[in-house]
C-alpha cells in the first residue's frame, strides 16, 4: 500500500515506474530481478541497523544491492523525510576510473541544482599522498563542466567513519559511492 502510495506522487510524474516488493530474498535473487525489470535506479528503504561501513549508515540488505546491483542504488534511510537535495558528497578512492561515475552523479544533481562535494578519504588501509589526490581533482575538473563542484581530500583513520563524519560537517543530503 505505501509503495503504491508514493508512485502516485507528484514529483514523480512523467517517470515510468515499475512498482514492486520484494522481502527477504538473497542479493542475488535482487540482482536477478533488477536484471529482469531493465531497471535504471534501485530505490529501497533501510533501517540502517547492521551493513555498510559498519557504522550503521545502511543494513546489510541495502549494502548488499550497492555492491552487486548493476544500475544505482538510492537508498532511503528509515524516518527520513525529503526536503529536496541542496549538496552531495560523491566518495571516491580513485581505484577505478571517476569520470563516468561522477558524470552519472552530475546529471542527478542537476534536477536539484545541488552542490557536488567530490572527496578522498586518505587512511593507513587506503593512503595516498595529498599532492597525488590534488593531481586527481585537477584532472578531473578540467574534464568537469558543472559549475557547483569541489573537491577535498580528508585525512581519516578510517573510511567508515570518515564518511560518516563528512556526511555530516558537509551538511550532505545524499551520499553517492
Amino acid at each position: 500500500k505505501d509503495v503504491e502510495q508514493l508512485a502516485e506522487q507528484p514529483f514523480l510524474s512523467g517517470l515510468k515506474l515499475t512498482r514492486k516488493l520484494h522481502a527477504d530474498i538473497a542479493h542475488w535473487q535482487f540482482v536477478e530481478k533488477i536484471d529482469s525489470a531493465k531497471a535504471d535506479l534501485v530505490v529501497m528503504g533501510t533501517r540502517g541497523q547492521t551493513g555498510l561501513l559498519h557504522g550503521g549508515l545502511v543494513g546489510t540488505n541495502a549494502e548488499r544491492a550497492i555492491r552487486y546491483s548493476p544500475v544505482p542504488v538510492l537508498v532511503v534511510p528509515d524516518r527520513t523525510a525529503f526536503t529536496g537535495i541542496k549538496r552531495i558528497l560523491f566518495a571516491t578512492d580513485f581505484s577505478y576510473p571517476v569520470k563516468e561515475h561522477i558524470d552519472q552523479v552530475i546529471e542527478f544533481a542537476k534536477l536539484f541544482n545541488a552542490e557536488l562535494v567530490v572527496t578522498v578519504l586518505i587512511s593507513p588501509d587506503n593512503f595516498i599522498t595529498t599532492a597525488f589526490a590534488q593531481k586527481q581533482f585537477a584532472a578531473l575538473s578540467r574534464l568537469v563542466s558543472y559549475p557547483k563542484v569541489r573537491y577535498e581530500a580528508h585525512n581519516v583513520d578510517d573510511i567508515e567513519t570518515g564518511i560518516a563524519t563528512l556526511i555530516k560537517t558537509t551538511k550532505s543530503d545524499l551520499l553517492a559511492m
